[in-house]
């Protein structure tokens, strides 16, 4: 078992750069994540929006982190002004945009499954 690691699944492009890693296993719970989570958000009370936005909102710590991390990465000197774009381009799909659209599809999921069911009506006072 120690000698368990996972492979991303990495895209290159000509003369075999890496451009991407993708983390396959990660990627496919995700969607049981994000499905909990609105799962969770609906059972709570929560409508519809905020059910959606608390199964994706583990990534929303990514895209801020990224956000900082890469242009002050640049600002002390570790990316060069010709990387930045590709740099930052790479990490926000690889980290942001592809868990983001797993955690979505796994909240979207869970509204179809869960989130029809009949509100109590109050009876009028009066």
């Amino acid at each position: 078992m120690s000698n368990w690691q996972p492979n991303p699944h990495v895209l290159r492009i000509s003369m075999g750069i890496p451009v991407l890693k993708f983390y396959t296993l990660w990627l496919l719970v995700l969607p049981l994540a994000g499905a909990r989570g609105a799962y969770l958000s609906k059972r709570a009370g929560g409508s519809r929006r905020v059910a959606l936005l608390s199964s994706i909102f583990p990534v929303l710590f990514y895209a801020v982190v990224f956000q900082i991390a890469v242009p002050i990465g640049f600002a002390i000197g570790h990316l060069l002004p010709s990387t930045l774009g590709i740099v930052f381009l790479s990490m926000s799909i690889g980290w942001v945009l592809a868990p983001g659209v797993a955690l979505l599809a796994g909240g979207l999921l869970a509204q179809l499954l869960f989130g029809h069911r009949p509100s109590p009506q109050n009876p009028a006072i009066g």
